[in-house]
């Protein structure tokens, strides 16, 4: 029951995302992604990350646990959409933003390809794509 329900709602976000709703739209009088935290369905706050939902610390913390319980899954997804770019948290960048960060990648690969420039490979992974890459990056 509690997997159809998850799968349920991913093929209706699906579906709505296709139509053109914005990830940002409102259920129950709540963003997107709250309605998720409050439903317990990481897979759909995956989905409106990626498709760009806008995101603040203010959201996160509306998600914050009682005292005492673990973070849920949606609110962690939450905080790594929040951290600047890296490898581990692309996943959960808009399309746009994803392909940026690639198209950034094959730069630095090449560059660090020159002679005496192999250095510049962790550099540009570590530290010049993290200062650029960002959700609304085009």
């Amino acid at each position: 029951e509690e997997r159809s329900s998850a799968a349920r709602s991913i093929h209706a976000v699906l579906q709505l995302l296709a139509r053109g709703v914005s990830p940002d739209a409102e259920a129950a009088f709540r963003p997107a992604l709250l309605q998720c935290y409050v439903q317990s369905e990481p897979a759909c706050a995956k989905l409106l990350l990626r498709a760009g939902a806008t995101i603040t610390q203010g959201l996160a913390n509306r998600m914050a646990p009682t005292q005492g319980a673990e973070p849920d899954e949606t609110r962690l997804l939450v905080e790594r959409a929040l951290e600047p770019w890296s490898p581990a948290n692309h996943e959960l960048f808009p399309d746009a933003a994803r392909r940026f960060a690639v198209q950034l990648l094959l730069i630095g690969q090449r560059l660090a390809a020159l002679p005496n420039h192999s250095p510049l490979a962790s550099l540009w992974l570590e530290m010049i794509m993290p200062a650029v890459v960002d959700r609304d990056a085009h």
